[in-house]
């Protein structure tokens, strides 16, 4: 079991990691295919997250803390593709990058609200 402060460490470390990688020149060498593999990416690093965000806020007591944790990814990706196309020279809004963000988040609520009870037992 993971205290709350590990807990949280670990949520912002990976946002940290997310934020950056989102925003980051890529070399051409490590660009992957952005027709499937790119959305597949997004779809598990916001799945990922909604997971991390949500034991984050029940760490911390929050009742509503799966709402709040699908709403922050939701809007958090949004900003990430508003900067991409802002911020970046090689890389751009993309409303299909939203679409498997919110997918991401979506197949997490799912999983949370199927594995509600084995979840918070760990938590």
């Amino acid at each position: 079991m993971l205290s709350k402060s590990k807990v949280l460490a670990l949520t912002l470390i990976y946002t940290l990691a997310l934020t950056v990688l989102s925003l980051i020149s890529l070399d051409a060498k490590l660009t992957i295919d952005v027709t499937f593999g790119d959305k597949v990416f997004h779809l598990g690093a916001y799945a990922a997250l909604v997971i991390l965000l949500f034991c984050t806020l029940y760490k911390c007591d929050f009742r509503q803390a799966l709402p709040a944790a699908a709403i922050a990814a939701i809007i958090y990706g949004i900003i990430i593709e508003v900067l991409q196309g802002e911020l970046t020279v090689d890389r751009e809004f993309d409303v299909f990058d939203i679409i498997a963000n919110c997918i991401g988040v979506l197949i997490s609520v799912v999983i949370i609200r199927v594995f509600n009870k084995s979840i918070v037992k760990y938590l």
